[in-house]
């Protein structure tokens, strides 16, 4: 039982190194190799490992999320018999809970019967059981804020204990998973002769920290990849600094380590970036996050800083830019645009680039009730309860679920518009 720590800035080659070790060790041993990382990272690792080079396949190595482990070891040591709620059965619960509590409720009696407030105690709860925050945390610290913020923490308590006792013995949600992993870890015989790489977080929960110790209890080492600005390790925390949250990660595993007395071996330091391959993005990856000024000496030809008047104009002058690539040589998939707020250009971005003939994927999660399919069944079942009138048919139509496969898309839309516009002079409402 040891505890390992990769630290480096990001495109050092902390991965690369980590999936190089571990195929170097499956020729040599059977030890089974787990690698934990976010949700979103679980299927481009199994892609990274299936495309290295001198890696035989993925046999003897696993990849999963925290979510995904407390599932397996759970199917193996049992607690997968009740049920887990959804985020709408969730909001259920909390509403009903609401509800039982409204006439102690000093604050939020009226709120009770808006919609978004159920929403907005679901995130509440969730970051709640993630942190590992009880009731008596809220009591206590209750008794040192103003009346006016104390009477909302009462009503929260009153409704989150309110919740807590529907959901026992019944029910689970997916915060649960990790406090049960937690608890059934040391039963678990799969964890057993394994070596455990968490890579690609940049800070845990309490719940996940927990889950951790637990590991280091168990498997035979833990290897943890930070992203870190490796002066700061020796310097200590740095109240502005972008890599705080990783940093304190790093204090708070090693002193988990300290109290478990498990081993620490010494933290390999990743300092070259590998993923720059030109001096002028070295540099700026580099000083990217300091407070203090920096400049770089010498010519930039691959960093480039353009200013527009608008967002429309800034967009169009990178639909451009992305032409003039890939009549270079470049493909579509090569190319990558970040934004800070995505709210702000994923409409601008969707207009923009079909004008240009580009095609796009925006990375953002999209409603199902926005979904044109779920409409087009809302929309005809509609039509039929409400004796076919004519907003829910033409809400129908402009799904373009009624069109057919192999006629021209453009054309049929022209035609609908057409039949709506002599329903509409005609007053035809059935």
């Amino acid at each position: 039982m040891t505890l390992q720590i990769i630290a480096g800035r990001s495109g050092t080659g902390k991965t690369t190194y980590l999936m190089d070790e571990v195929g170097e060790k499956i020729k040599q041993n059977s030890k089974t190799y787990i690698f934990i990382v976010p949700d979103q990272m679980t299927f481009q690792m199994e892609t990274n490992f299936l495309n290295k080079e001198n890696l035989a396949g993925m046999m003897g190595t696993q990849i999963f999320s925290f979510s995904r482990l407390a599932w397996k070891i759970l199917q193996e040591t049992g607690g997968l018999s009740k049920t887990f709620l959804s985020k709408t059965g969730i909001e259920m619960v909390i509403r009903k809970a609401a509800l039982d509590q409204k006439e102690k409720l000093k604050v939020f009696s009226k709120a009770t019967s808006r919609k978004g407030f159920y929403s907005e105690l679901t995130n509440l709860f969730k970051e709640m059981k993630q942190e590992e925050v009880s009731i008596t945390d809220l009591e206590e610290s209750a008794k040192m804020l103003p009346t006016s913020v104390n009477n909302k923490v009462h009503d929260i308590s009153l409704i989150y204990q309110k919740y807590e006792e529907l959901l026992a013995g019944k029910f689970l949600e997916n915060e649960d998973y990790l406090k049960l992993l937690a608890d059934k870890i040391a039963e678990s015989d799969y964890l057993n002769q394994t070596e455990i790489i968490i890579d690609g977080f940049n800070s845990f929960s309490k719940q996940e920290l927990t889950v951790i110790e637990k590991l280091m209890q168990k498997c035979d080492k833990l290897t943890i990849s930070l992203t870190l600005n490796v002066p700061e390790i020796e310097r200590g925390l740095e109240e502005f600094s972008m890599f705080r949250a990783s940093t304190e990660a790093y204090y708070s595993l090693l002193e988990t380590a300290k109290l478990n007395n498990i081993p620490v071996e010494e933290i390999k330091l990743f300092l070259e970036n590998k993923r720059a391959k030109t001096p002028p993005l070295e540099f700026l990856a580099n000083v990217w996050g300091q407070n203090k000024f920096a400049s770089f000496q010498g010519g930039t030809t691959n960093l480039n800083i353009h200013q527009a008047n608008n967002k429309r104009a800034e967009i169009e002058g990178i639909a451009r830019e992305i032409r003039e690539l890939t009549s270079n040589g470049y493909r579509y998939k090569d190319i990558a645009i970040l934004t800070r707020n995505l709210g702000d250009y994923d409409v601008l971005c969707e207009t923009v680039m079909e004008d240009y003939n580009i095609p796009i994927f925006i990375d953002k999660k999209r409603a199902m009730a926005k979904h044109p399919f779920i409409e087009f069944i809302r929309s005809s079942l509609d039509a039929i309860q409400f004796n076919w009138k004519y907003e829910p048919i033409f809400q129908a139509v402009k799904t373009e679920f009624f069109f057919d496969s192999a006629a021209d898309a453009a054309d049929m839309r022209r035609k609908s518009d057409i039949l709506e516009n002599y329903v509409l002079e005609n007053g035809i409402q059935n």
